[in-house]
């Protein structure tokens, strides 16, 4: 069974919610049916309902909790709500701040004490100017004296997250944006023991809006009411004008739940750079000097490389990614990078997209033999966009990872309405495949840092990418990135794109020995961290189409079930072990069928122009300036640009006054373009070149 609201009332239908959840909340709600959802009571008044109770329910579901809802009024035995906080699912517990009055206090911290760990905590919601100012003191134990309101707060003002770490984590002292809003505020008591977790601020003032307290060993949570029956989510999908009216909603839970609500098994962030092939430098990027960086200031750096390039590489370089693989890394990045290959099928058919996919599997197999380097068979579209959705089911048939892009919105396809789409980790809605948005550092946004803590704090990985022109004002351009990255979550991991989709999973806690698992990809890393012996219940979104092969762990078939809507496994471990699972779907991949040459006289001379641009334009401010252009251009655009650059090319040359061979012996340069630019010759004994 699904988690989700509950009623101790037969017959009564209990609040419903505001909007519509699907997606990422599909996806949580298919757990297994034998697992017992852990539970938050609700606690309300049948006459008075409060504000935010949509974004409790939200938080709920997000995390993976029933919200069982206990209605209460004046001469009611409190017994059955005792029983109920008592229970072992019992988790947190939320009180609409009416109902306060109809409790008592203390035999609640009775019921909700734990033998050996701490107490449940309580949320009081949709605190007002109408709860009583002695009730207010005596469950906040005075630290707050009363709640004056409304205020209106206008466009302009902001949250600011407050500062104790179990609850914001990595939201501390985060200032997230505020639209028109109005609130009432708590007044400090004479208590000392109240926290400030997050307010409103405007015109210098700041409200207190959400607040923690302690009496003796129980933590209370109070939140404002905002004077509005239910708090209606944005629709415009924006990430911190999502989160924000539910920030308070989404740290309680979360911190209630603890290892027993959903979370993801670590914090995640990767640097690309699009385009480069395996050259010294390649236009504005030193790859050894960038390595210093990433020792320095701790991060990742993929290569989006373009398949076409598969057959030209630097031995220094090469053995410069084999001997850091740690820190360097390969992802496939379209096949001929010929603007657009998997765009719109009335431009480019499906069957010419069908072949490109398999021509890039096939020369990325090639270059990985030659190099000796592996490669993350994870497609990072090229120029900014998510290919449409026939698309990315055929890069699900050919057992990709998954695609990273600036938009995870196949083109063709809507925007979901859902609000929340924005607070996903990645997206299965089409194909089942998983699409995971990248953010260009090219992009000045003024709220970069509030968005990389709300990602942070959701389990998003942080995904940049640049080109080599990002590194124009020198090689140390993304260290202030990383550092506020590693400073926001110090425990992030930088990897790869293909580690990265690998762990990109959400975990709960069952029992003490079994943990179920969601799974964004078809191939996912699992590591137990339990001290025994323990079982993972593992389930993905799954159509069914194409069909599954196998399912093999650490490279063993292993049986699963495949239900309407999702496929499910069992994988056993060992303390500390880590297992590969893996869902191999069924194709006609035939990788010594396909022919890797390169044939059109078209896409050679495109790709020889981008060399030229990378490598020699790059080098003055004029090129540059170029360079910017052509990241602008439209594909009418294309020819029109492409003159350009082959008469600046042609300039360029008949300037020039000497030209430097580069490389080592058995190197010639490439018959189609006079430029730095090598090709792989046939090698010979003692040259030094793949």
């Amino acid at each position: 069974m699904a988690c989700g609201i509950q009623s101790t009332t037969p017959g009564r239908r209990v609040i419903s919610s505001a909007f519509t959840l699907t997606g990422l909340l599909g996806l949580l709600l298919f757990f297994p049916a034998e697992s017992k959802c852990v539970d938050i009571i609700y606690i309300y008044t049948q006459s008075e309902q409060v504000c935010c109770f949509s974004n409790l329910e939200f938080a709920a579901r997000f995390y993976g909790a029933s919200l069982k809802a206990l209605p209460i009024s004046q001469g009611d035995n409190q017994k059955r709500i005792e029983k109920a906080l008592s229970d072992v699912q019992t988790y947190a517990v939320v009180i609409a701040a009416p109902a306060l009055p109809f409790l008592d206090r203390n035999a609640m911290y009775e019921a909700l004490a734990r033998p050996g760990g701490r107490p449940i905590p309580i949320l009081v919601l949709g605190v007002s100017a109408r709860t009583k100012a002695s009730v207010l003191v005596d469950w906040s134990g005075g630290a707050f004296s009363e709640c004056n309101g409304p205020a209106e707060l206008q466009v302009g003002g902001n949250y600011r997250v407050g500062d104790f770490k179990d609850v914001t984590r990595q939201l501390t002292d985060l200032v997230l944006p505020l639209g028109n809003e109005r609130f009432y505020w708590l007044d400090v008591g004479k208590g000392k023991n109240g926290q400030d977790l997050l307010s409103a601020c405007t015109k210098g003032r700041c409200y207190r809006i959400f607040a923690r307290t302690t009496i003796g060993k129980q933590e209370s949570f109070f939140q404002t009411s905002t004077g509005k029956s239910h708090a209606q989510l944005p629709e415009s999908g924006d990430l911190l004008a999502t989160f924000g009216p539910i920030a308070s909603a989404m740290m309680f839970v979360r911190y209630s739940l603890g290892e027993k609500g959903w979370h993801p098994i670590g914090h995640y962030a990767n640097l690309t750079v699009d385009d480069a092939w395996l050259t010294e430098p390649y236009g504005n990027l030193s790859f050894r000097a960038l390595l210093k960086e990433m020792e320095n200031h701790r991060f990742h750096t993929t290569i989006a490389f373009i398949p076409w390039n598969f057959d030209r590489s630097k031995t220094d370089v090469v053995r410069l990614f084999r001997d850091n693989s740690d820190k360097l890394s390969i992802a496939i990045h379209g096949n001929n990078h010929d603007h657009k290959e998997f765009g719109p099928f009335d431009k480019r058919p499906f069957d010419e997209q069908l072949a490109n996919i398999k021509q890039a599997v096939a020369r990325m197999e090639a270059f990985s033999r030659a190099t000796g380097i592996p490669y993350d068979r994870v497609m990072a579209f090229p120029h900014e966009q998510m290919a449409p959705v026939e698309t990315l089911a055929l890069l699900k048939q050919y057992n990709f990872l998954g695609a990273v892009g600036a938009v995870n919105v196949p083109m063709g396809s809507p925007l979901p309405d859902d609000p929340l789409f924005a607070l996903q980790p990645a997206s299965l809605r089409f194909a089942d495949f998983p699409a995971i948005r990248r953010y260009s550092l090219d992009v000045q946004d003024p709220g970069f840092k509030a968005k990389v803590a709300v990602r942070a704090f959701l389990g998003i990985p942080l995904l940049f990418y640049c080109h080599q022109s990002f590194f124009e004002k020198g090689i140390d351009s993304f260290n202030e990135v990383a550092d506020l990255v590693n400073r926001i979550e110090p425990e992030t991991i930088w990897q790869g794109l293909g580690f990265i989709i690998k762990h990109l999973y959400l975990a709960r806690q069952r029992g003490a020995n079994e943990y179920d698992v969601m799974s964004f990809s078809s191939k996912i890393s699992l590591d137990c961290v339990a001290g025994r012996d323990a079982v993972y219940y593992v389930r993905k979104i799954e159509n069914g189409r194409p069909g599954i092969r196998t399912i093999t762990v650490d490279g063993s078939p292993i049986p699963y079930e495949l239900s309407e809507g999702d496929v499910s496994f069992e994988v056993g471990m060992l303390p500390g072990q880590r297992r590969v699972a893996e869902i191999e779907y069924d194709n006609d991949l035939q990788i010594s069928e396909i022919d890797t040459s390169k044939r059109s006289a078209y896409i050679n001379l495109l790709r020889e122009l981008s060399d030229f641009r990378d490598l020699r334009l790059s080098r003055s401010l004029f090129g540059e300036a170029l360079t910017r252009l052509y990241y602008a251009t439209n594909e009418q655009e294309v020819g029109i640009f492409l003159v350009l650059v082959a008469l600046c090319g042609a300039a360029w040359l008949s300037v020039s006054k000497a030209k430097k061979e580069i490389g080592p012996p058995g190197l010639k340069r490439s018959s189609h373009f006079t430029d730095d630019r090598i090709e792989m010759v046939p090698p010979e004994p003692k040259h030094d070149q793949i």
